[in-house]
């Protein structure tokens, strides 16, 4: 059985999500398309450029029990597809 990628989307692990955000959009020309902010402090956005998505987030976002580390070679990954 073949299946079929429609796209791939990073979600990348940083302490400061809203620094991250800002080098993505006033650096790379990315938009925000979503974000969850909590206790006015940005946890996890979506943004894109055209085709290309990512998302970004901190360590607080990641459910209880689930260990992450920030920065390489953690990097999880969310894949959509044709099922």
């Amino acid at each position: 059985m073949s299946t079929q990628m429609n796209g791939l989307v990073p979600m990348l692990m940083c302490q400061d999500v809203q620094a991250s955000i800002d080098f993505y959009t006033q650096v790379l020309g990315f938009e925000v398309e979503g974000r969850m902010d909590s206790i006015g402090k940005s946890g996890w956005a979506s943004l894109h450029n055209g085709p290309a998505r990512i998302m970004l987030a901190s360590p607080s976002y990641i459910p209880q029990g689930k260990k992450m580390r920030v920065g390489l070679p953690n990097v999880p990954i969310t894949i959509t597809s044709k099922i």
